[in-house]
């Protein structure tokens, strides 16, 4: 009897034993893999603006004035920063740039100002001072020394019977054309004011251009002396009362009738100087339109028809502002007896 209890105790012990074991080889193991490191937020950028630059600090009305901005990034992180340029507080132009961490850019801004005045030019937490000054417009020099007693040298063309037609002949984009526009204009408002009903007729363009060499050698005939070239078959041809050459060779430029029965202005190349010069070739255009109707030359420098004899040149018609030279009342005069309050055309 004792055998068997003990034997009972041991099956007891040996099942318990096994269940214990079954229950602990079956529990998870709790895991002891680490965390990835935490990824470090960049530092944001700051910017400052760093130097604000106005030049020039002086300007004259209707010049560009240049600010230049440096921008600097004390921050970690590659960012834009938008430059807002302020004059009196109102906003002018905003410009964007990319700026690194550490580093520094320039902005450019263009600032034109058309009134005189004090101004404060901003960018950020910087500040400027711009000073625009009037601009004062330069007398024109020829029209500032009147001759004291006026000579007039006359003319041998004949006064029309009939309201020339003006062919332009030049280049389709030659900006001249719209300078001979204004200067017939300025004509036929100057014949109005005096009361004679003639006037310029109407104005074409033409892409047939008259050879440059022609023009070349009868204005060198005109000046020195020489046979005179045979007209070329683009003249003879061309329809119009008036032809104005728009040439882009170099040569005195004139007016004449070379024997074609029209009017010949030719106009030099108005690229270089003097020619290039404020307000001389509209005012030459004028002048040469002044001969193909009748007027000749006078000694007046602040005169429209001022020439040689007397030492007036294309450089004299140079002025700041664009404006036609006046006639003399001797020359309206003139004028107005050539083409009566009574004129009619007879054709």
């Amino acid at each position: 009897m004792w055998k068997q209890s003990v034997a009972v105790g041991l099956l007891v012990l040996i099942t318990t034993m096994a269940i214990t074991n079954f229950n602990c080889a079956s529990r998870q193991v709790p895991s002891t893999t680490l965390a990835p490191p935490a990824v470090p937020v960049a530092e944001p950028a700051r910017f400052d603006v760093l130097s604000l630059d106005v030049t020039p600090t002086e300007a004259i009305s209707g010049d560009a004035v240049t600010v230049g901005v440096r921008v600097g990034n004390s921050g970690g992180s590659t960012e834009t920063y938008s430059a807002i340029l302020k004059v009196d507080g109102v906003e002018i132009e905003t410009k964007n740039i990319i700026v690194q961490p550490g580093a520094s850019e320039v902005i450019t801004f263009n600032l034109v100002k058309d009134k005189a005045g004090s101004y404060q030019v901003s960018v950020g937490n910087l500040v400027s001072s711009l000073l625009v000054k009037e601009k004062v417009v330069v007398p024109c020099p020829r029209g500032s020394s009147p001759a004291q007693i006026i000579h007039y040298y006359p003319s041998n063309v004949k006064a029309w019977n009939r309201m020339p037609t003006v062919t332009i002949s030049a280049v389709p984009d030659d900006p001249r054309i719209q300078l001979v526009y204004e200067a017939i204009n300025f004509w036929n408002e100057q014949l109005a004011e005096i009361g004679t009903p003639f006037r310029f007729g109407t104005v074409t363009v033409a892409t047939e251009l008259i050879p440059d060499d022609y023009l070349i050698k009868y204005s060198s005939a005109m000046m020195w002396g020489g046979s005179v070239p045979s007209k070329p078959a683009v003249l003879t041809d061309m329809t119009g009362d008036i032809i104005i050459a728009l040439s882009n060779a170099i040569f005195i430029s004139f007016s004449q009738f070379p024997g074609t029965g029209k009017s010949l202005i030719a106009i030099r190349n108005c690229d270089v100087s003097p020619l290039n010069l404020t307000n001389v070739p509209r005012n030459l255009i004028a002048h040469e339109l002044g001969h193909a109707i009748g007027l000749g030359h006078n000694n007046d420098p602040t005169k429209l028809m001022c020439g040689r004899p007397a030492y007036c040149r294309p450089p004299d018609f140079y002025c700041e502002i664009e404006l036609f030279f006046p006639l003399t009342e001797e020359e309206k005069s003139s004028l107005l007896k050539l083409y009566p309050t009574t004129w009619k055309p007879s054709q």
